[in-house]
């Protein structure tokens, strides 16, 4: 795996840790939420701290202790201001020369890549559009291959086993979606529909979809489901066409 995008999928991995930390930290407690019940009687830590080694030395270099973290109130945290520092930390991942169009039913979407990576078996773009018919949009795609190998650092046998059947070694994953209305990496619009096409072993949507990953351009054609249900209902589909890659 580049290690570009290892650092960006440790990040990730990191932040759910984070997160799961903070949450637990505000919740913890037994279902009467009395302040500190629910912790363990030898003065042990709340927070689990037995991490995989790779999850422990990413919190390591980020300076994160998670004991301190069983202090945190999340009524203290900012999480507009969070979502802010999320958002350019991921910008400064990769360069944003790349874009594209997709086309889904008969408006065009024209893609200025903020976010634009490929190397090896690993593709992320995301960034915003405009469509043909002159609204807002944000486009995301990533293909990638997961290994059953790098995931049995973070899973135990029995998920593992669940993901990866008796002879998968790895899962292929591809998706393209353009979220209309949206403008931003982590606004969402409710009465707006997110197009998506699946592809690959991770997320089979049983839809008709020709694709094919050439390094750093991903493009096909084949069918799409929106995802928030808003202009389709469960099943149905509509056309699309995707051509994206980075310079």
């Amino acid at each position: 795996m580049a290690p570009h995008i290892a650092s960006v999928r440790r990040s990730t991995f990191v932040s759910l840790v984070v997160s799961a930390a903070l949450v637990f930290a505000a919740c913890g407690g037994d279902d009467a939420g009395g302040p500190g019940a629910g912790a363990p009687s030898d003065g042990s830590p709340i927070v689990d701290t037995d991490l995989p080694a790779q999850a422990q030395e990413a919190l390591d270099e980020l300076g994160i202790d998670l004991d301190e973290l069983a202090d945190v109130d999340l009524d203290d945290l900012d999480l507009d201001e969070m979502m802010e520092g999320m958002d350019e930390f991921i910008s400064s991942m990769g360069g944003g020369d790349g874009g594209g169009t997709v086309t889904v039913g008969d408006v065009t979407y024209t893609v200025d890549a903020d976010l634009c990576m490929a190397f090896g078996d690993d593709f992320v773009l995301d960034g915003p559009a405009v469509g043909s018919d002159g609204s807002d949009a944000w486009v995301d795609a990533n293909y990638g291959i997961t290994t059953r190998e790098e995931m049995a650092e973070f899973m135990e046998e029995s998920q593992l086993s669940f993901l990866f059947p008796e002879g998968v070694d790895e899962l292929v994953d591809m998706n393209v979606s353009v979220n209309v209305g949206q403008t931003s990496r982590f606004g969402f619009v409710e009465d707006q529909p997110s197009w998506s096409a699946y592809g690959g072993d991770a997320f089979d949507m049983g839809l008709d979809l020709d694709w094919e990953f050439t390094g750093n351009s991903l493009r096909g054609s084949g069918e799409a489901i929106d995802d928030n249900y808003v202009v389709l209902d469960f099943g149905e589909t509509v056309p699309i066409q995707f051509e994206l890659g980075c310079n």
